[in-house]
């Protein structure tokens, strides 16, 4: 197990990011002519933090360069023993796998109306249908899956750390836009969120 993922958590994390932000943000580019990055010019709370969520992809890079360049240096990081052992780890695999299309599947049902961040230049479009009937956030959902299970393949101190700065980025972020949608949208998104879970299944207010 251990002499497998020093190869495939590299490829792993390269293809997520890649898929997940490089490739969704150039085609919706390509189809509208809109930059859908645009997290990283805001101000104020979501400016914070947008430039928080930079964090994310260095951390998670020097968790996983730490344990394919040598695994022995992963206690400098505070392993957390009592879960290091194959079955948590397949677990935490199962969930990295299982958010990617999650994620993937949740980003094309959104099409051109994706985005990171919140575009006020752009009508706001409002996607009720597919998974987004299950889960107000199906993308955010899939990256809080995501990261819990980057925490269970490699448990130590700065994939907890890591996963709670997203828990705690996302939930501010999706309050963000939560306030937006409403004043955009009004009556329409009310109802939309009152029936539809904001994670996933029921209702959460």
């Amino acid at each position: 197990m251990e002499h497998m993922l020093r190869y495939l958590l590299p490829i792993y994390l390269i293809t997520f990011f890649a898929v997940v932000f490089v490739w969704r943000t150039y085609r919706v580019w390509r189809e509208t002519g809109v930059n859908a990055y645009l997290i990283w010019k805001k101000s104020g709370v979501e400016g914070f933090v947008g430039r928080c969520f930079r964090i994310m992809p260095i951390g998670s890079a020097i968790v996983v360069g730490i344990y394919a360049y040598s695994p022995k240096l992963m206690r400098l990081l505070g392993e957390v023993p009592w879960l290091v052992n194959s079955c948590v780890q397949w677990v935490g695999i199962t969930l990295m796998l299982g958010s990617f299309v999650l994620i993937v599947l949740a980003q094309a049902q959104m099409g051109r109306a994706w985005r990171i961040g919140i575009d006020e230049s752009q009508q706001t479009m409002l996607v009720t249908e597919g998974l987004f009937a299950k889960s107000r956030n199906p993308v955010f959902f899939g990256v809080l899956l995501n990261t819990f299970g980057f925490f269970l393949v490699l448990p130590n101190a700065l994939t907890l750390l890591l996963l709670g700065l997203n828990a705690a980025l996302i939930s501010v972020q999706v309050r963000l836009e939560e306030t937006h949608l409403e004043n955009s949208l009004g009556e329409r998104y009310r109802s939309y969120a009152q029936s539809t879970a904001r994670w996933w299944s029921t209702p959460i207010r």
